[in-house]
């Protein structure tokens, strides 16, 4: 009996310390599950800043284009020139003129602007220019290489005002050209 109670003894021994590995190297496992886990997790946040910073330089892109080059330049005359418009504009809204003919009246001076002003030639090149950048805008929120937000704060303004003053110009590209500004039309109205 005494042989028998020391193997009993050892199996019990042996039983123990299995015991204890097994449920160690289980607690290894689950701790390298977690940090496994985390490091995805954080893997995926970092990512995700990565992505929204790259949308936000992207939209300030835009921004450098609005303010340089041709859409500058473009932008740029297209607000002086309703700039120069707006003593005139006050005058028919001053006037005793119906809504129809102080409407008729505005439609008359937008159009001079367009087509004839004392700019020149008028602004319908840059207005082109603009409402394809616009379209640009757009296509870069819809497909979410630019920051939407950003993108508001930034163009939202200037966009509804092109489109309030030239929506007229608009309808008419449109009368041969079907898609022209639709989508700058589809961002101002978003």
């Amino acid at each position: 009996m005494g042989r028998m109670s020391i193997e009993k003894t050892k199996r019990e021994k042996r039983g123990f310390f299995t015991g204890m590995f097994s449920g160690l190297s289980k607690l290894i496992f689950s701790v390298f599950q977690l940090v496994i886990a985390s490091s995805l997790i954080g893997g995926f946040v970092e990512y995700r800043l990565y992505q929204n910073e790259q949308r936000v330089l992207q939209t300030l892109n835009l921004l450098e284009r609005f303010q340089l080059g041709a859409v500058g330049d473009a932008q740029r005359k297209i607000t002086s020139t309703l700039r120069q418009t707006e003593p005139a504009i006050k005058d028919l809204q001053n006037a005793n003129l119906s809504p129809e003919a102080a409407d008729r009246s505005r439609r008359q001076l937008i159009e001079f602007v367009i087509y004839d002003s004392n700019n020149g030639d008028g602004v319908w090149r840059e207005l082109d220019t603009m409402f394809l950048f616009i379209d640009q805008i757009s296509i870069c929120v819809q497909k979410n290489v630019c920051d939407a937000s950003l993108s508001d704060e930034l163009f939202l303004d200037y966009s509804q005002t092109l489109f309030e003053n030239f929506g007229d110009y608009v309808s008419e590209k449109r009368q041969y050209a079907p898609s022209y500004a639709l989508k700058a039309e589809a961002f101002v109205k978003r």
